[in-house]
């Protein structure tokens, strides 16, 4: 018996959001249980300028309060009810992570560039990129600084997000699985680009894009996808 060991990474799509509820400490903390290679959060800044974990612009669905995220002071976000304790900080996710798993920051505005950029910096030991559908937020950061990782997000491989990898010097391309092809994955290669693909829950395409050559699939479900991508064969 000889054992292949997968090359795609597993990356936890707002922590392990399948066990705990999205974006709270309690569901990163399962994520990195589960041995996953990476975790993907959201971030926002609060009313008095902290970057904080949250997917939406405001808080109504994912808490017990009611209002925009960036209304909201942090010590009105930390009084809040995830479900799972309180809203986190990205410094609190970053920090229990570093050292055990890859981040993706996405940011959810151009103005929290700086501020998670700052956060990151108290990590040394912190291995992170960051995403944005706003790719302004992505613009910015590589102004403030040319080392940082870059993956704009994207719905699909198109010249415009190509274009737009090749002129911030992206690493890669954040992807949506919908529609996504081997053929998009082969253009995504020869731009010198890696692949990150969310939100993968369904095992039989997990094992086809992985076949295509994914780099990282992003999903609800660490623990699930960790042990289909290492593969046994006679």
């Amino acid at each position: 018996m000889t054992t292949t060991l997968r090359t795609t990474a597993i990356s936890a799509h707002r922590g392990a959001s399948a066990e705990h509820p999205e974006n709270t400490l309690a569901a990163f903390e399962a994520a990195l249980r589960h041995g996953t290679d990476g975790i993907e959060l959201d971030v926002s800044l609060s009313a008095d300028g902290v970057p904080v974990v949250m997917h939406d612009p405001t808080v109504d669905r994912t808490t017990d309060g009611t209002g925009a995220v960036a209304d909201l002071p942090l010590a009105v976000l930390r009084a809040l009810d995830t479900g799972a304790g309180p809203v986190p900080t990205l410094d609190e996710v970053l920090g229990l992570a570093a050292g055990h798993a890859e981040v993706n920051v996405e940011l959810k505005t151009p103005v929290a560039a700086w501020p998670a950029l700052a956060v990151a910096a108290r990590h040394p030991d912190l291995t992170w990129f960051a995403s944005a559908a706003d790719w302004a937020a992505l613009r910015n950061l590589r102004a403030l600084d040319p080392d940082v990782r870059l993956y704009p997000l994207s719905m699909a491989v198109t010249d415009a997000a190509l274009a737009f990898a090749d002129e911030i010097a992206a690493e890669g391309l954040s992807l949506c699985e919908t529609g996504l092809t081997a053929p998009d994955l082969v253009r995504v290669r020869a731009a010198g680009l890696r692949s990150w693909v969310w939100t993968v829950n369904d095992r039989a395409r997990a094992a086809a894009l992985t076949d295509c050559g994914v780099d990282t699939l992003c999903t609800d479900d660490p623990g699930g996808l960790l042990g289909l991508l290492t593969t046994s064969s006679r």
